[in-house]
């Protein structure tokens, strides 16, 4: 049967995804895999992600991918009932469930693990971030955080 092909598709604007692709290229050749590099113009990019037009992987940007579950049902990436990729498992939505209504600490533990343990072994999804959260600010500045989607927050902010 040989290889199958691999194809990868990035928004040719963002310079950062040729550079991770490649890498990405030069891992899969060791264990016999080729992957073809494709940096797609943005509308064409847009046209082939939202309606699932690739053909193997597409990289791409969200800023909810930190892992928080309340993001899960709405991520492109990581939603259990709709994904770019038409990933589809009822494992992966009873884990999300579990995720997002368990009340009880030692088993939203196991039930994160599980979660994990899941996300490597599918492998739909590959997170990975060029960019840490930080900022910096005179030591008078008080009351910045940090919302719930990664975002900083500086309505609440004085000077002490």
């Amino acid at each position: 049967m040989g290889n199958p092909p691999l194809e990868v598709i990035w928004n040719a604007t963002i310079a950062d995804y040729a550079t991770v692709m490649q890498i990405y290229q030069q891992d899969l050749a060791k264990i016999g895999l080729n992957l073809t590099l494709k940096a797609t113009e943005p509308v064409a990019f847009v046209d082939q992600t939202y309606n699932s037009k690739f053909t193997s992987l597409a990289c791409g940007a969200t800023l909810y991918g930190n892992m928080r579950p309340g993001f899960f049902a709405g991520n492109v990436y990581y939603s259990p009932f709709n994904t770019w990729s038409s990933f589809r498992s009822d494992r992966l939505r009873e884990l999300i469930d579990g995720l997002l209504h368990e009340t009880d600490p030692s088993r939203q533990k196991q039930i994160y693990a599980d979660w994990m343990d899941y996300v490597q072994d599918e492998t739909w999804a590959m997170p990975w971030s060029n960019t840490a959260p930080r900022f910096a600010y005179v030591s008078k500045v008080h009351g910045v955080r940090w919302s719930v989607a990664d975002y900083m927050m500086t309505n609440g902010a004085w000077l002490g």
